[in-house]
């Protein structure tokens, strides 16, 4: 399954399962959001078609790059019309359960954030005589 969130806030995510469980998982713009398990093949696509198309990384190229990226995987298009009509749903019927849904495992990130460290004292301040 693929899928591709634009959120009101202007953030994007581009997410890949395989057998329910995330497998791949970035906003388009920000390398340092990228989590997988394994190649990260919808990330290393944006790569390759930004190098191809020559286009400067900004929010707004990168989340159009990605939805062709997704059109390509696919093998389909997804327009802008397609996108702005209701999209169809499909509920299936799963019987009831008793117990909580299992917790999804996201992939750990690519590039782990840098350590900062504990950080350092700055002294005291004086004691006030009030």
């Amino acid at each position: 399954m693929l899928s591709y969130h634009h959120g009101a806030k202007g953030l994007n995510i581009v997410e890949r399962w395989i057998d329910g469980q995330p497998v791949e998982q970035f906003e388009p713009s920000n390398e340092r959001t990228l989590r997988a398990q394994g190649a990260p093949l919808l990330w290393q696509a944006l790569q390759h078609m930004r190098s191809q198309t020559g286009a400067n990384a900004s929010p707004g190229t990168d989340a159009a790059l990605a939805l062709c990226t997704v059109h390509d995987h696919v093998g389909a298009a997804v327009t802008d019309e397609l996108l702005r009509q209701p999209l169809l749903s499909v509920w299936l019927h799963q019987p009831e359960r008793t117990d909580q849904p299992e917790d999804v495992d996201y992939p750990p990130l690519v590039i782990p954030p840098a350590s900062r460290g504990l950080g350092r004292h700055l002294g005291s301040l004086p004691a006030s005589d009030v």
